[in-house]
């Protein structure tokens, strides 16, 4: 769970950092401690009915003299916050009526309500041009990437057309993985309803401040996930999958005001490719890179990064995507 995701739940559900019961309600390393006066039977209740809960579970454990009251409880995810104020308000009519509340059928709409709002605060539809024109030194850095991979050598030679070939096709490619890493680049695209969202994907926003936004999906499917990160110095598209040997891999493209690379992290191997100067770097050596051999394995790992990025983004969140791969 994220701040900004603990302030706008509370927010949704009309409290502030204490419940109906006087619990109070402190966010700290990204889960929720709730203190004061839990009953048990709400949690144990809460766990019944949604078995994936193990967090809840943990916290249950007859430790603690199986006491009716809890003193504290930690609440790591927004879903489980907003899953434990609605089983309180469940528990408090049931205590005071002895019927049974319905409040859990809100979800739903609370947490889509939730997401729609950090999405529009979140601003994913600034483009990248209009990033990286406001960095005097990260725009000068661009035009030399755009310059040295747009360049035509004056004699072409083997080398030479490969490496023409490899920078305009990486170009493409990497375009493309960042559109499906942030879908909300392309004005084009026409998103489903959160509500359908979030029944294929787990999505997570925090805001620091105006610049500092960091947007994840996870598919619920397979647990690939794709990462969003931007700051007033950092522009940041990540993808990690899993393949089929059980490896896991993580791709990262970068702007910084120390040029654009892409990183990738295959077992542990490093691999960095610089884009603004075209050298590559495994393993803390910087390659001659006589046989391409690196450049080769990157590429495929970069287009395999794009569809699995495509798959958790584009299938789940989208109704219709813009066939133009470009950032507006």
């Amino acid at each position: 769970m994220t701040k900004a995701e603990y302030i706008e739940v509370m927010k949704s559900m009309g409290l502030n950092n204490e419940d109906i019961y006087g619990n109070s309600y402190s966010f700290n390393n990204g889960k929720v401690v709730v203190s004061g006066n839990i009953p048990r039977n709400m949690i144990q209740e809460l766990v019944l009915e949604n078995n994936e809960l193990e967090n809840f579970m943990n916290q249950l454990s007859p430790k603690d003299g199986n006491k009716k009251i809890l003193p504290k409880f930690s609440l790591y995810t927004k879903e489980e916050l907003i899953l434990f104020l609605l089983s309180l308000d469940d528990f408090s009519l049931k205590e005071k009526t002895g019927l049974v509340g319905n409040s859990k059928d809100q979800f739903d709409d609370i947490l889509s309500d939730v997401l729609k709002n950090l999405i529009n605060k979140a601003k994913l539809d600034n483009s990248v041009i209009a990033w990286i024109k406001r960095n005097p030194k990260i725009r000068d850095l661009n035009l030399q990437t755009l310059d040295r991979m747009n360049k035509r050598p004056l004699f072409k030679t083997k080398k030479s057309v490969y490496e023409q070939d490899f920078n305009h096709n990486l170009r493409r490619n990497i375009d493309s993985l960042d559109c499906s890493v942030n879908p909300y680049l392309l004005s084009e695209n026409i998103f489903k309803k959160i509500n359908d969202m979030i029944n294929d994907v787990y999505i997570n926003i925090d805001i620091a401040d105006d610049e500092s936004v960091t947007f994840e999906v996870i598919s619920k499917y397979t647990s690939d996930k794709v990462r969003f990160y931007r700051t007033n110095n950092i522009l940041s598209f990540e993808v990690t999958y899993k393949e089929h040997d059980d490896s896991i891999i993580s791709l990262i493209h970068q702007y910084t005001e120390d040029g654009e690379t892409i990183t990738i992290d295959k077992d542990h191997k490093i691999m960095i490719y610089n884009l603004t100067t075209g050298k590559m770097n495994v393993k803390g050596i910087d390659e001659a890179d006589k046989d391409n051999k690196y450049k080769d394995e990157l590429y495929q790992i970069v287009l395999t990064a794009s569809v699995c990025a495509s798959s958790v983004t584009e299938e789940n969140m989208l109704k219709q995507k813009s066939l133009s791969k470009r950032f507006v």
